[in-house]
């Protein structure tokens, strides 16, 4: 919520917000990944995330958060970075008390991209 507020302060009207965020199909890749005993240097983030896959499918279903502090290395500390997975209850609910949303482009719905966008503008 502070990156809001913050894209909020700093635009100008008529600004516009474009974030992406992890979609649901995601969490499921995660727990796929841990299974799996060929992974890729480039997933060991994914395999660090979402660790209890039930409670993170829950409460993405549910309309809630899901952040997982993973890291990324070097500067990318646990404490800002990791995976992020916001569904479209949560942009709707959340992201419009800050912003009209203008779009919520859901990876699940179009399987044309992995990522959720999420589009607002001020």
């Amino acid at each position: 919520m502070a990156w809001l507020l913050e894209f909020r302060r700093i635009l100008k009207p008529g600004g516009v917000v474009i974030a992406t965020t992890r979609p649901r199909h995601f969490l499921i890749e995660c727990d796929v990944l841990r299974k799996n005993k060929d992974v890729k240097e480039f997933q060991h983030g994914a395999v660090a995330s979402f660790q209890n896959i039930k409670e993170c499918l829950s409460d993405y279903d549910n309309g809630k958060f899901c952040h997982s502090p993973t890291g990324g290395g070097g500067v990318l500390s646990t404490s800002f970075y990791g995976e992020t997975a916001i569904p479209r209850k949560y942009a709707m609910e959340r992201w419009s008390q800050h912003f009209p949303l203008v779009d919520f482009i859901c990876d699940d719905e179009h399987n044309s991209f992995d990522q959720n966008v999420i589009i607002a503008k001020k």
